[in-house]
């Protein structure tokens, strides 16, 4: 399923439907921020654990080295977001959820594009998205 975020639909949409009955999730991207970590926190915080693999993003013209995980902060589309003082909590609440549910590892390469798998509860049934 290709999910992006205009004609075929938006990530947070998919990853909530595939949240509401998963037990733990793997992820991997490039494109992490602490803004949509919020906008799923009650979905995440449900789950058993969760492995996140961080790839590297591409550089642009003005990056120097990426680093994993891209942008904790959103790009610019997020910039409203980080208008607002609840950046700090939301950070803080995405580090004790990473410490406390999240196995995280980086990747040393860039994928162009982000994937997940879901472990449902119940049977053991996957969802990959």
């Amino acid at each position: 399923m290709l999910v992006d975020n205009k004609a075929h639909g938006r990530v947070v949409d998919a990853l909530r439907k595939a949240l509401a009955d998963s037990s733990s999730a793997s992820f991997l991207t490039n494109d992490l921020s602490i803004f949509a970590w919020n906008e799923l926190k009650p979905d995440l915080l449900r789950l058993e654990s969760a492995r996140v693999l961080l790839s590297l993003p591409a550089p642009g013209p003005a990056d120097g080295v990426p680093s994993p995980g891209g942008s904790l902060l959103g790009g610019p589309e997020e910039r409203r977001f980080r208008n607002t003082i609840t950046g700090p909590a939301i950070a803080r609440e995405f580090a004790a959820w990473l410490a406390e549910k999240c196995e995280v590892r980086a990747a040393n390469a860039t994928v162009p594009h982000s994937l997940y798998c879901m472990e449902a509860s119940d049977a053991g049934a996957v969802l990959q998205g």
